[in-house]
């Protein structure tokens, strides 16, 4: 925090922020990035649904709606990514990519138990549109033969939407 805050005093034109571990890191973050800052950060979480749910975890429930407002105004993408086995005994990367486009950025002014499916449902919606889930990705891979169905299973957050997807192959 104290290194984000010391970076502002610079001009930065990019700030990375090794982890945001804790609530006075990602305070700075959203204030560098709500300033007009390119601010890039890393955050151990599962998808990019559960990145802003992790954000607004760190904070008080009296402040979470002004964060929301704050990370919906400042957020531009998230990518989620994980490091999977191929068939081949090698590791793949799979990945999730979200944009904040108007819809995102309404999901994540919601209630925050309900924000989470309106998210992956709009990064579904917006694939043509270069939005990828994890089980797009860990399909993709299947279809393609680099992994089996048991990894893209034991990968998928979602097994339920991944069936789905397989399914109307």
């Amino acid at each position: 925090a104290d290194g984000v805050r010391a970076s502002l005093r610079e001009d930065p034109d990019i700030i990375l922020v090794g982890e945001m571990r804790d609530k006075e890191t990602a305070e700075a973050a959203l204030k560098a990035a709500s300033t007009g800052h390119l601010v890039f950060a890393t955050l151990h979480t599962n998808s990019a649904a559960e990145t802003i749910t992790r954000i607004l975890d760190m904070f008080s429930s009296e402040e979470t709606n002004s964060v929301k407002v704050s990370v919906s105004e400042s957020i531009r993408m998230i990518v989620s990514q994980k490091l999977v086995p191929t068939v081949a005994g090698r590791r793949s990367l799979m990945y999730e990519f979200l944009y904040a486009n108007p819809a995102i950025r309404q999901a994540i002014l919601k209630e925050k138990g309900s924000f989470s499916g309106d998210i992956t449902s709009q990064m579904e919606q917006k694939y043509r549109d270069g939005m990828q889930t994890m089980n797009r990705c860990l399909y993709t891979a299947y279809k393609e033969g680099k992994i089996s169905l048991e990894v893209a299973e034991d990968y998928s957050g979602d097994k339920e939407n991944l069936k789905h997807l397989l399914e109307d192959d």
